[in-house]
């Protein structure tokens, strides 16, 4: 992918975001026809464009920095799977308790 530096990062944020950030429409609509920078960023961190979007291009980083992100996306990958573990755990619950209310409505209908 393109390289990019960190502080262009700013300039690659979703019109939405800017949006909200800005203080008038006519500053926002100025940012959005601004043409992205490709100009090297004298000790900024790498950015690289991927298919899930902007990520740091690990190889340009130093070693402790690329061992806290790589602890970062563990982190994360590991939290989403267990919230994604307690989602369904929860549907699991919801579909006992609606078995639950629909075999009382039965019994009460009957009685």
């Amino acid at each position: 992918g393109r390289k990019r530096c960190a502080s262009d990062v700013e300039a690659a944020e979703s019109p939405m975001k800017r949006a909200r950030s800005s203080d008038s429409a006519s500053s926002a609509s100025t940012r959005e026809s601004s043409p992205a920078i490709d100009v090297p960023c004298s000790g900024a961190v790498p950015v690289i464009r991927s298919r899930h979007g902007l990520s740091f291009d690990l190889d340009q980083l130093d070693e402790s920095t690329r061992r806290r992100i790589m602890t970062n996306r563990k982190s994360a990958a590991a939290a989403h799977k267990r919230r994604k573990q307690e989602f369904q755990e929860l549907e699991a619950k919801l579909r006992l308790r609606e078995a639950e209310c629909e075999r009382l409505k039965a019994q009460n209908t009957s009685l």
